[in-house]
């Protein structure tokens, strides 16, 4: 069958001219065994990269790639292990490794893989294993390690201290000296008051009623008991004389 009508060439398994060289092999008459097929993956560099691709391919990482890889499916001949040619697609995803570098895995930032299969970039989702990005794929072409810059953890506000029983710390405090002062005043008060009403209760004293005024008549008043009294003293006097 030409290789341009092949069902495994229209749907991209395998290129035209592998497949011609695939065919080629197991029809040949000299070779007693078949063919197998070989993971290999190869590191390279950011310089084997088409320009076009690689710039696809930092701006999906943020410029975060620490490893370049091709991974293929060779297809060689089991008995000598010659190559043949390679596959670029398969029926069901295949499990595949990237090794992390050693600073990155101690770094702890997370990583994972990007593939760039036709022009295409993918992120693929991937889990670390024994230092190593694992992940699967059905189409084989370039893949990349690419990673994430971890966020430092925000460091926690302290909440303030509350004393239990006061939701305030400055209000109550004010509150009870207040309380105190005014507790330490009462007393000096009520001393103060106990100590003059002893005082006063030893001599007369003229009402603290008001102005000059009422002080005046309390003292005129006096004068008249006073007067009245040495009235009365003195004709009790000459009464008893009389007689």
């Amino acid at each position: 069958m030409p290789a341009a009508s092949a069902d495994s060439v229209a749907k991209g398994y395998i290129s035209a001219d592998d497949y011609d060289a695939v065919v080629k092999t197991l029809i040949d008459p000299s070779r007693e065994t078949g063919l197998k097929v070989v993971v290999s993956t190869e590191e390279i560099s950011a310089s084997d990269i088409e320009a076009d691709e690689l710039e696809k391919l930092l701006k999906a990482a943020k410029d975060k790639i620490a490893r370049y890889a091709d991974i293929s499916l060779l297809v060689m001949t089991l008995d000598t292990g010659e190559y043949v040619g390679r596959l670029h697609k398969t029926d069901n995803p295949i499990d595949l490794a990237m090794e992390i570098p050693s600073d990155l895995a101690a770094s702890g930032n997370p990583v994972y893989v990007l593939r760039l299969h036709d022009g295409v970039v993918e992120t693929l989702p991937t889990t670390v294993q024994d230092g190593r990005a694992c992940f699967a794929s059905d189409l084989f072409s370039k893949f990349e390690l690419a990673y994430d810059i971890k966020e430092p953890a925000e460091k926690p506000v302290p909440e303030p201290t509350i004393v239990p029983g006061k939701p305030d710390n400055t209000t109550p405090a004010k509150d009870e000296v207040t309380k105190a002062g005014t507790k330490t005043a009462a007393k000096k008060s009520a001393g103060k008051t106990a100590k003059t009403g002893k005082a006063a209760a030893g001599r007369v004293t003229s009402p603290k009623t008001g102005g000059d005024a009422h002080t005046n008549l309390w003292l005129a008043l006096m004068v008249l008991a006073v007067g009245a009294a040495m009235i009365t003293a003195l004709r009790k006097n000459r009464k008893e004389g009389n007689q």
